[in-house]
């Protein structure tokens, strides 16, 4: 039996990681065989960490990395170009989803006709829809809103005309002369739609919805039932009389039993391409950049003497305009320019002139109306369409005598690399920051400032770190955001891909960053002549203009203008520090722009027990704790402890009892191939900042007490110096007999240390959790932990216990696991027995209290 053809399946990315992995998920369920197909992901040099993303979430999958943004047309091109031992490429954008079928079906046809060149699957909108009638009415609509999100150009329109705005270039309005149908985007459960007219001469008449005239103009609400219309993307693609390339069957609503059939050309987001009838034709041109090379490449196909074909039972799901769409800023210049040299590269004579005669009457409208009529009534012109108009006729008059040079010619495009992929007249467009779309994701914010800035990646820190990685795994309707504050800008932007790669690196590659140094006697002179001068405005100024010249161009083109409606931020890292935003005057902001907030509680020790800490750190942390209880912040804390211990103190500030919901914190233990011997003498571990609260005094002293019977008993302290405790560090700084203090360890480090000790020893005065108790049994390593706070939570029955600040006991214990091998034995099998969800669990649990607190955003439910 002959193998099935070997197939290449392309998926180009471009700050779209939620889109892409969603996309490749669907791919890797694919009905093909295994051995017979290969998943690449071509990345045009994603800016927001989008790759690093990827290659975590999909190890199997082969990534190319472009050096620069190249476009659709090159993009592709990079995974398309090398086809030995490739029988047939398939190209699927990233904002799509496959069916298992899909492939083979697509395959069939391409092996049934050796003179087919291409297969198109049948693409269907993503989005099922709902019927809005409207039974009566003269208006056009301005916008649709379902559940609060801009639904606008998702909705199918039926019994409406279109017409194309006066000043807004590519923007289509829909306009109601008497009945119509608006398809809503209202997911299986229904949704509340408003819609907004204008040009109101007759009211719209709804049914089932109410309409009124309000200040800001006509307004109708209403409640529609589930969604269940499919309705077609395409079913391949087709020239229009004046030869702008479409997609056929737009909009109609899906039919079962289409038969495979002959079309005119394919959407490069879905179509399988026979690998020899590219090494005849050429690959997309690198020169469209984006949009119409498709068109193109289908053209030149057709004219090389094959054909293409449509299999409808093959089919892709689109979720329309999720990577792209007409907003793009770059969008108007490349789709008209491109229509125009496809039609001077492949179309006849006849053709050129109609597309170039329908370019003048699509541009000649905007001029006279936006241009020469105020021009000639004496007032301010309306440039915005002209000059785009005009940009592309200069696009176009520049690209015209290689792309006619090439039609002559008959050479075929895009066989070898190249970067030469942009038009100096090409608008700009920045990546889009994710939005809000009917039916989800739903977007998280995380601002994760601190976290980045200190370097560290131990207790809050990793949480941070642990969340950001595993929510968009558990949970694939979380499109999770990391965020920070840019101080120079003022606003939060998105991380850069350096930024997430540090985020994520294990801690081999990460140290602490030391605090800056001392100003020098001379700096701290010129500082007070300076002010006493009066030129520290002068200086702050150019300061300024000079941190704002620093500022690269990618982290500009990623700040967020707005949080995205109908979002949630969550807080999780240790934001009270003055390194962000003050939250008190932060989250009203995020409510009154319509997201949802949620902090994540670690602990109060701050608040029960300031004396363990400097009086600034205790100021901003109650602030911060106290400004998410006013805002009415859903909770989520690490340990029952905790949680209740929140819970009380909301009540002594006077508010009612709030509901905290409990999510233990988690962890990960991987697998060694090699065994791990564990220390000969009797050795002990201790893990966390040096601080008071940890303990470490009695630590050594109880230590110091035991080497009087174990000579050879040994003490890791793994941590770095904290605050309220220069004694204690200066004692470990001068070093004690037996006593190791490592202040910085990776965790490959670390976890081979839990595995050798004899013991982990927790000390802490009180703890929200207490992750180092259960890393440790998770290594089958017995602990030693006093009682404090929720450390008999994280431990069970598995540690031994000991009351906070009991140094004999401490001592009691170790000396018995020091001489007792029977007793030490039985302790490692109680931590072996011990279970514990990892932070897989943790993230699920997390996860479906941002979905809850994104479902109440009023706080309903909040309190018990």
């Amino acid at each position: 039996m002959r193998s099935l053809p070997y197939v290449r399946v392309v998926v180009l990315n471009w700050n779209a990681a939620w889109l892409t992995s969603r996309c490749l998920r669907s791919l890797e369920r694919t009905d093909y065989p295994a051995d017979r197909f290969e998943l690449v992901v071509v990345d045009n040099a994603s800016i927001d960490g989008s790759l690093v993303r990827l290659q975590a979430a999909h190890p199997t999958v082969r990534f190319i990395a472009n050096e620069a943004n190249l476009g659709f047309a090159e993009g592709n091109n990079r995974a398309m170009r090398d086809l030995d031992g490739i029988d047939a490429v398939a190209l699927v954008n990233n904002d799509a989803t496959v069916e298992p079928k899909w492939l083979v079906t697509l395959v069939e046809r391409l092996v049934a006709d050796p003179t087919v060149g291409a297969v198109a699957p049948k693409i269907l909108l993503e989005a099922r829809t709902a019927p809005v009638h409207v039974d009566a009415g003269r208006a056009v609509i301005s916008s649709v809103e379902v559940d609060g999100i801009d639904a606008t150009r998702r909705c199918q329109y039926d019994g409406f005309s279109d017409r194309a705005h006066s000043s807004l270039p590519l923007v289509v309005e829909h306009v109601l002369r008497d009945s119509g149908t608006v398809g809503v985007p209202s997911g299986p459960h229904g949704a509340d739609v408003t819609i907004r007219w204008s040009d109101v001469t007759k009211a719209p008449v709804v049914r089932n919805g109410s309409t009124i005239e309000t200040d800001a103009g006509w307004v109708t609400t209403l409640r529609v039932g589930p969604a269940h219309d499919v309705r077609i993307n395409s079913l391949g693609t087709e020239l229009t009389p004046w030869t702008e390339g479409t997609e056929r069957w737009f909009g109609a609503v899906d039919r079962p039993n289409l038969a495979p059939h002959d079309t005119w050309g394919f959407s490069g987001g879905g179509v399988l391409l026979r690998a020899e009838t590219l090494r005849a034709t050429g690959l997309f041109d690198p020169s469209w950049f984006a949009y119409y090379e498709d068109t193109d490449l289908a053209w030149r196909i057709r004219r090389a003497g094959w054909r293409i074909e449509c299999a409808p039972d093959a089919v892709l799901h689109h979720l329309h305009g999720g990577s792209a769409g007409p907003e793009a800023q770059g969008f108007f210049f490349l789709n008209y320019r491109n229509w125009l040299l496809t039609v001077l590269r492949n179309g006849s004579p006849l053709q050129i002139v109609r597309s170039w005669a329908t370019a003048v009457q699509l541009s000649w409208g905007p001029f006279r109306r936006n241009v020469f009529g105020p021009l000639r009534r004496r007032r301010r012109p309306d440039l915005r369409i002209t000059s785009g108009w005009a940009r592309v006729g200069l696009g176009f008059a520049a690209a015209c005598p290689s792309v006619f040079a090439a039609r002559l010619r008959r050479r075929s495009p895009g066989l070898t690399n190249t970067t030469e992929v942009r038009s100096s007249l090409m608008p700009s467009t920045p990546p889009r920051a994710p939005r809000p779309r009917p039916g989800g994701p739903l977007i998280v914010y995380i601002d994760v400032t601190e976290t980045l800035r200190s370097g560290w990646r131990a207790g809050i820190q990793r949480v941070v770190t642990e969340f950001v990685r595993s929510l968009p795994e558990v949970d694939h309707d979380l499109d999770v955001v990391p965020v920070v504050w840019s101080k120079v800008l003022g606003s939060f932007r998105r991380i850069d891909t350096a930024e997430y790669a540090a985020l994520l690196a294990p801690t081999a590659q990460q140290q602490p960053m030391l605090a800056p140094a001392r100003p020098s006697a001379k700096r701290r002179l010129a500082a007070a002549m300076m002010h006493r001068s009066g030129l520290a405005p002068v200086v702050y100024r150019y300061r300024r203009r000079k941190e704002l010249g620093a500022v690269p161009q990618h982290h500009r083109d990623l700040i967020l203008e707005q949080f995205a409606p109908g979002a949630v931020f969550f807080d999780v890292d240790a934001t009270w520090n003055p390194t962000t935003r003050p939250r008190a005057e932060f989250l009203d902001a995020l409510s009154d722009s319509g997201v949802t907030t949620t902090l994540f509680v670690h602990d109060l020790i701050p608040i029960r027990h300031p004396e363990w800490f400097i009086p600034q750190l205790v100021d901003v942390f109650t602030a911060h704790i106290d400004a998410h209880l006013d805002a009415g912040s859903a909770l989520i804390a690490n340990s029952q402890h905790t949680a209740n211990d929140l819970a009380d103190y909301a009540v002594e500030r006077g508010a009612d009892r709030p509901n905290v919901v409990v999510s233990p914190l988690g962890a990960n233990v991987v697998e060694r191939d090699d065994a791990v011997d564990r220390f000969e003498t009797p050795t002990f571990l201790i893990v966390g900042t040096v601080e008071p609260r940890k303990g470490h005094t009695m630590v050594l002293d109880a230590f110091e007490q035991l080497r009087r019977s174990v000579p050879d008993a040994q003490l890791i302290v793994v941590g770095r110096g904290g605050w309220r405790d220069d004694g204690l560090i200066e004692r470990l700084r001068n070093g004690l007999d037996g006593v190791d203090w490592r202040d910085a360890v990776s965790d490959d480090e670390l976890d081979e240390l839990y595995r050798r000790v004899t013991a982990v020893i927790v000390a802490s005065h009180t703890e929200g959790f207490g992750l180092p108790v259960l890393e440790a049994l998770l290594r089958e390593t017995p602990v030693v932990s006093s009682t404090g706070g929720a450390l008999r939570e994280a431990g069970g029955d598995a540690a031994l216990y000991f009351e906070v600040g009991d140094a004999a006991a401490l001592t009691r214990h170790l000396l018995e696991l020091s001489t007792s091998p029977q007793s030490l034995y039985e302790r490692r099998r109680l931590a072996a027995a011990h279970r514990s969800d990892g932070w897989d669990q943790s993230a699920t649990l997390v996860a479906t209290a941002l979905h809850a607190a994104a479902a109440h955003p009023d706080g309903e439910g909040t309190h018990s």
